[in-house]
């Protein structure tokens, strides 16, 4: 527009993802963009799949949008958080900015977790977008304190005097007790690998023309296959126990990986089960018949598990202290960005209770 190449700029999902994107860029505030990531789970599937109202995976609130901003805390709310990913993210950037005292504890020495991860794949790295605005949303808070290459444990809780805490420690793969998997996927020399394996070492896995065998057919598994056909040149072959791969997917990244499987000639074996696997190959079952397929390279997408040791202490411990404890995230139930991001802002529900219990045990105290 200032070069008048254009008199009117339209833009469709970024206003969902950001409402105020206009007024940000207008007053420099670019770095603070909430930026569309593309993944067309609240838009495009929930209107066009689902039938549902319009959601959003990087706005937990495209009704309300900042109105909770105006709710502030009437007491002085601290608040402890496990966890350096998105829902971490999120949930610590909204408490604080309705005044609670909030403390994040991140055992890595990075913020945004299982996102930041995922964006290292090439065709991924808009994930990044989210995790970037959510950190430097985080830096303009000054009541909100990141601690990096620290876990968090019960003494650290303790410490804080806290009133509240939120676990969101995320999710490992899941690696099921298949014969040979643990034993391959340990040894030294070992070509068995888990998504985790692929994004902490890229640089490992550029070589070309290899055979890849792919066991899962969702989302991550289809991720895999996107990274080794797209960019190493691979001849891939995927295994998946439902009738069919990336099933549970939005309806826009389905028909675009259904795009990549046959341009790629990717084989698959769906309704097909892991029976066994060696440090070469696989045996699988399917319609009754066992079936071996040998790989150059082998990963296992099984699905994410929860990973939160630290519950049942928690749980233990804000019993006898009479402290509000919520698990949100992947933590809770290994799902999407887009369920963390629900969650995260939903905790306010529960600050403001315990703001409301606050007010309510000084006014007994006041009177007594």
């Amino acid at each position: 527009m200032a070069n008048n190449e254009a008199d009117l700029i339209a833009m469709g999902r970024g206003l969902i993802a950001e409402p105020n994107w206009v007024n940000k860029v207008q007053f420099g505030q670019e770095k603070l963009l909430r930026k569309c990531i593309s993944c067309n789970i609240g838009c495009a599937d929930h209107r066009i799949a689902k039938g549902l109202p319009i959601r959003c995976t990087v706005n937990p609130d495209v009704i309300g949008e900042d109105e909770y901003k105006h709710h502030r805390l009437k007491n002085k709310i601290r608040l402890t958080v496990i966890g350096g990913g998105t829902a971490a993210l999120e949930a610590a950037c909204s408490a604080a900015e309705i005044g609670a005292e909030v403390n994040l504890y991140e055992q890595k020495s990075y913020l945004g977790g299982l996102a930041h991860q995922i964006a290292q794949l090439p065709d991924k790295k808009r994930i990044d977008d989210y995790v970037n605005y959510l950190k430097q949303r985080a830096s303009l808070l000054p009541n909100l304190k990141i601690n990096l290459n620290q876990k968090a444990d019960l003494e650290t809780i303790i410490h804080q005097q806290t009133d509240m805490i939120v676990n969101a420690s995320g999710a490992q793969p899941f690696l099921p007790p298949i014969e040979g998997l643990q034993a391959a996927h340990a040894a030294s020399n070992s070509q068995v690998f888990d998504i985790f394996d692929l994004l902490k070492n890229l640089a490992a896995f550029q070589e070309k023309n290899q055979q890849i065998l792919i066991i899962g057919g969702g989302a991550v598994g289809l991720d895999v296959m996107e990274y080794f056909t797209k960019h190493c040149a691979a001849k891939v072959t995927m295994v998946e126990m439902l009738p069919e791969i990336g099933r549970d997917l939005d309806i826009v990244t389905k028909f675009g990986m259904k795009e990549l499987l046959d341009k790629y000639q990717v084989k698959q074996f769906t309704q097909t089960k892991l029976k066994s696997i060696s440090n070469s190959k696989a045996v699988v079952l399917q319609a009754g018949k066992q079936l071996e397929l040998e790989f150059d390279k082998v990963f296992i997408c099984l699905g994410m598990r929860s990973q939160a040791p630290l519950m049942p202490t928690l749980e233990k411990y804000s019993l006898e202290q009479g402290i509000s404890l919520t698990n949100i995230g992947d933590s809770k139930q290994a799902r999407r960005i887009f369920e963390g991001t629900q969650e995260a802002r939903q905790i306010l529900n529960e600050v403001h209770l315990v703001d409301q219990r606050k007010s309510k045990s000084m006014h007994l105290e006041h009177n007594y």
